[in-house]
């Protein structure tokens, strides 16, 4: 259920022409961490011998996450023109 609301969140925080390279960047994001985090964390298991260390993986891409969203300028409830989009690129 996480995963559904981004594209929601940040589609309308992207100008009409930018729509086919946010698509592009959003699903390879999603191919490249959700096809290797299994691998990945089946690793650190194996470094670490820690059962907990998938924990702090996901816990180190969540904040990245987090800043990511916090950083992002906020335009709910607001129309989002080309003029806007391209002043503050």
């Amino acid at each position: 259920m996480m995963e559904l609301w981004p594209p929601s969140w940040l589609s309308p925080s992207q100008p009409t022409s930018a729509t086919p390279g946010f698509a592009l960047s959003f699903n390879g994001a999603n191919a490249l961490l959700g096809g290797t985090t299994p691998f990945i964390v089946t690793w650190l298991i194996k470094v670490t011998g820690s059962p907990l260390a998938p924990a702090v993986y996901l816990t180190v891409i969540a904040l990245i996450a987090m800043v990511a969203i916090f950083r992002s300028r906020a335009i709910h409830g607001s129309e989002l023109t080309e003029e806007q989009a391209h002043s503050e690129l």
